[in-house]
């Protein structure tokens, strides 16, 4: 079984990782659109990284958009449920 303690730290790590791969997978998708950013307006202008993926994109692509809000979803997840664990974690000190 999972201590608070644990089950806190892996939801961090999965929060960190999914962001990671889904921004990786979002550029990707708009680099194979020609919808490429520099990475001046990727550092000065996150937010656009931060939602789901909602570009048309062909059927080759199909699965890395899917992939990719997944991953999105996935962080989304993992963040509740950090910040609840967190919670949950300090009331128990």
């Amino acid at each position: 079984m999972f201590n608070l303690h644990l089950l806190h730290t892996v939801s961090g790590i999965i929060v960190l990782l999914a962001f990671i791969l889904k921004v990786g997978i979002h550029i990707y998708l708009d680099n194979s659109l020609d919808k490429a950013k520099t990475w001046q307006a990727i550092l000065f202008f996150p937010l656009t990284f931060m939602t789901p993926y909602r570009e048309k994109v062909g059927a080759e692509n199909r699965g890395m958009k899917n992939l990719c809000n997944l991953m999105f979803y996935t962080c989304i997840i993992a963040l509740i449920v950090n910040l609840v664990v967190g919670i949950l974690e300090y009331q128990t000190k």
